[in-house]
């Protein structure tokens, strides 16, 4: 079979709803031929073939702007100009945010057309997967959906649509937006043939298209095994004498998942407790007030860097949970994937919050907690060094091993 898959950024910057499905290639890969259609996040837009899998760019003006200053702060070569037209692209942003729909990404959703008409033209579809975030990808799916009926088409939804309150910032007349956006949701699992969604989400998608509930399939996320990574020897973190490593790697967006508390406990702790954050999103203004030699701040990594530095580098990994109940980050179960020491920022206690609970090297830490420095700091001085096989990560958490989804998986190909 030719199978399409429409996600959020996926090489060389993996975007986390990317980071779902990538779980799930080594069983599709199996006898089928697999394109990925993600956006740029680079300016060379040539396709790529990684691990088999062929990976192809959609990408505008601006988008090309956005890459050119990720480029030059990877490279630590930012000057005026890049400077200058992020300021640009950030202001064209908020701009479309006013009107754009569903989002300021809206052109997400032509490109993304126009590469499956074209991957069709030269080998005919067979099966689309389209992952959100972004709802985009539902959007071109469900247009070629109606064009070739023929072909199956999964939707596998790892954010809110209709309750994601992102999409109606900036927005005047929200509850007409919200109306417009909620129809999209229930014509997406209407007509997708099966609707893959997250514990969180497959309640709420129970109550809002009943007529579609045996479509509706819920996936928890996932353990997979971690790799052993040599793929990068570059030494992003030096580490020196008994310096304990905290590491956070991922995108911070202010009033869902901030690092205040984090940055705070940090200030506080004895001199060798360092935290190297490996960021992107909203927070630069709050980061940057904390910036010191035991808080080191960098850009968003490349995948094969950042599993090196999770994997490799980190004493303790660091998760910080959302605000927002709909939406539970799915990097906790790759931190747990490495049975590496963690500590969770929670703000409420959530079905991660009791996940931590039961791991052997977890701790958790309320949002707003900022005097248990001394518990995060003994944590740290206790685990520095242990870790946990996968097999006994697996034992510990057996609803979340990857070969019970990829049994329903591939009997969803096989309809």
């Amino acid at each position: 079979m030719n199978i399409v898959i429409l996600c959020d950024t996926y090489y060389p910057h993996i975007n986390p709803a990317a980071n779902c499905i990538e779980r799930y290639l080594p069983c599709l890969k199996k006898g089928n031929t697999i394109t990925i259609i993600c956006p740029a996040t680079i300016l060379n837009k040539e396709a790529v073939i990684k691990d088999g899998v062929r990976v192809e760019f959609i990408s505008c003006m601006w988008n090309d702007m956005r890459s050119f200053c990720r480029e030059k702060e990877e490279k630590g070569t930012v000057n005026g100009l890049s400077r200058l037209l992020y300021g640009l692209v950030r202001a064209w942003g908020v701009f479309l945010s006013f009107f754009a729909f569903p989002s300021r990404f809206s052109w997400y959703k032509k490109a993304y057309y126009r590469k499956l008409e074209n991957i069709n033209k030269k080998q005919s579809i067979d099966v689309i997967i389209s992952i959100s975030d972004p709802v985009c990808a539902h959007i071109a799916s469900m247009k070629f959906k109606r064009k070739y009926k023929r072909v199956r088409w999964i939707s596998y939804t790892t954010d809110p649509i209709s309750d994601n309150p992102t999409l109606y910032k900036n927005i005047i007349f929200k509850q007409i937006r919200k109306r417009r956006i909620r129809n999209l949701e229930s014509q997406i699992y209407n007509l997708s043939d099966f609707s893959i969604l997250t514990e969180e989400l497959f309640e709420l998608a129970k109550t809002m298209c009943p007529e579609s509930k045996s479509k509706l399939c819920c996936f928890p996320y996932v353990l997979s095994p971690f790799p052993s990574s040599h793929l990068n020897n570059q030494p992003i973190i030096d580490k020196t004498g008994d310096t304990i490593i905290l590491v956070y790697a991922g995108s911070l967006k202010k009033g869902i998942r901030t690092p205040e508390t984090l940055l705070d406990i940090i200030k506080r702790c004895s001199d060798n407790i360092q935290l190297w954050l490996f960021i992107a999103g909203d927070c630069g203004n709050i980061v940057n007030q904390y910036k010191s030699d035991n808080i080191i701040v960098n850009g968003i990594l490349p995948q094969d860097q950042y599993l090196s530095v999770i994997g490799e580098k980190a004493d303790v990994l660091i998760n910080i949970s959302n605000s927002f109940s709909l939406q539970a980050p799915s990097k906790m179960l790759e931190l747990l994937s490495t049975g590496k020491p963690i500590i969770n920022f929670s703000y409420k206690k959530d079905n991660f919050y009791h996940m931590i609970e039961s791991y052997p090297l977890g701790l958790n830490i309320m949002q707003g907690d900022v005097y248990s420095y001394q518990q995060v700091e003994k944590f740290c001085k206790d685990n520095k060094g242990k870790r946990l096989t996968f097999e006994e990560v697996k034992q510990l958490f057996p609803h979340n091993v990857l070969e019970n989804q990829t049994r329903i998986l591939e009997s969803m190909l096989s309809v």
